[in-house]
């Protein structure tokens, strides 16, 4: 088993005081023969279901020197993933759980904004100490 990314337990945790129900703690995205996990660069997936709504969520903590670097990985693995659910697996919907320090430092800049817009990114800001959601970006 990879090693969980630092978010993802208050991620989850998160998500349950928001009344959703995990469903997976890692969510196995197939296409054609190419299979994704969470497990990829430490970090996991994991599936909730609250009201007949069900997401994916990918967890970063945004832990390198460089966020714009580490947004780089970001984008490209939230890209794939939404490729692969799209097709397979349309009743999911892809959200990226990320710090709420980051998303009002990256996030919320003009180039995180068009990011957002451009690849339609949806985010859930969590605090990781409170283990709470501070933000949907939808």
């Amino acid at each position: 088993m990879a090693k969980k990314d630092l978010l993802h337990e208050p991620a989850k945790h998160a998500l349950i005081k928001a009344g959703w129900k995990i469903t997976h703690d890692q969510f196995s995205i197939i296409f054609d023969n190419i299979e994704f996990f969470a497990d990829l660069g430490a970090e996991k997936l994991f599936v909730a279901q609250k009201e007949k709504r069900l997401i994916v969520v990918e967890v970063k903590s945004f832990v390198s020197q460089s966020v714009i670097y580490e947004f780089h990985t970001v984008a490209g693995q939230f890209c794939n993933y939404k490729i692969a659910l799209d097709e397979n697996y349309p009743q999911y919907t892809l959200y990226l759980a990320i710090p709420d320090k980051i998303y009002h430092q990256f996030f919320m800049t003009r180039f995180g904004q068009l990011a957002i817009k451009k690849y339609g990114l949806k985010l859930i800001a969590i605090d990781n100490e409170q283990e709470v959601i501070t933000q949907w970006v939808e």
